[in-house]
This record gives C-alpha cells, structure tokens and sequence, in this order.
C-alpha cells in the first residue's frame, strides 16, 4: 500500500487546524503563568534585597532585570532602553543619593542640588509646562562649562562667529 504525500499533508493539516484553537488557549495559559511566575520571583526578589535604606538605584537596577515585568510598564522597547539608560548612567546622582524611604520631594531635591552648582533655578521652573526650556537652559550651561573647561574663550568663539557671518556675506555678494 501506498501513500500519496498529499494525503498525508491533508491529514496533518486538518489535524492541526482542528485542534488550532486548543492549542492557542493553552499558549496563552502558558504564558499567563510564567507572567505570573516572573511577577512573583520579582516581588521575592525585592522583598529579600530592599531595605528601608536602599536607594532608588537599587531598586531599579533590580527593576532592569526582569523584562516581561518592564514590557508591562513600557509598552514600547525604545521606553525600556531609555528607562536602561537613565539607570546606568554614571552622571545621574539623584537616583544614587535617593533612599526609598525618603521623605523629601524631589523637586526639593533637585533645587538643592543645583544650588551646590550656582544655579538658581526653583520649584516652578520644574514643572511640566517649564521643564523643556529648563533642560535647555541647563544644556546651554554645561556647554559653557565645558568650553572653559577646555580654556577657550566664549568671547573669542562669538567673534569668530561673526566674522565668519561677514565673510559669508561678503562672498555672496560678490
């Protein structure tokens, strides 16, 4: 007896899509549970490593290692990079020197900090409506320390600035 291999492709097809529905209930249970599972390890996790002393960094570097977890809050993998990133940057002190516990806004905490570096800034400047312009300003302001830093002149550069403005103009009318 022979087999024509398209019966026996049929078969399996009809087998497979008769069972299709099962088989994708089942998956989603699956999941479910190990949702579950990773939530549960990770509630363990925090309850055995956070202290009332902890900081903020600590608490989401933990946060970091467990992605399904992250996926639920951060709909979006470029959020979860950004979230990576705004961690493990060395420069971010704020979540470094933050306990959990700690009492006082943030807001205040940032206004102090910046007091340290001479820089006035205040609560309403902190708000949503203000903040692009502040992280402006405050760019424009380690750029200029930056450039000291490097011994160059802020008075020099926008001279050159201007000459080179003259000189475009010059050349485009000629």
């Amino acid at each position: 007896f022979k087999f024509n291999k398209k019966e026996i492709n049929y078969n399996k097809k009809t087998k497979v899509s008769k069972y299709e529905l099962d088989i994708i209930s089942i998956i989603k249970e699956i999941r479910d549970i190990y949702l579950e599972i990773d939530q549960n390890m990770y509630k363990e996790v925090i309850k055995n490593n956070i202290k009332d002393n902890s900081t903020v960094f600590k608490a989401y570097l933990l946060t970091l290692q467990y992605y399904s977890l992250l996926k639920e809050f951060f709909k979006d993998d470029s959020n979860i990079e950004e979230f990576a990133y705004f961690v493990l940057n060395p420069n971010n002190n704020l979540i470094n020197n933050l306990t959990i516990l700690d009492e006082r806004e943030i807001d205040t905490i940032i206004v102090d900090n910046y007091k340290l570096f001479n820089v006035n800034i205040n609560r309403e400047m902190l708000s949503k409506d203000n903040l692009d312009s502040l992280i402006s300003d405050l760019e424009k302001i380690i750029i200029n320390y930056r450039i000291k830093l490097l011994g160059i002149d802020v008075e020099e550069l926008r001279n050159i600035k201007e000459i080179q403005i003259i000189k475009e103009k010059y050349e485009k009318s000629n």
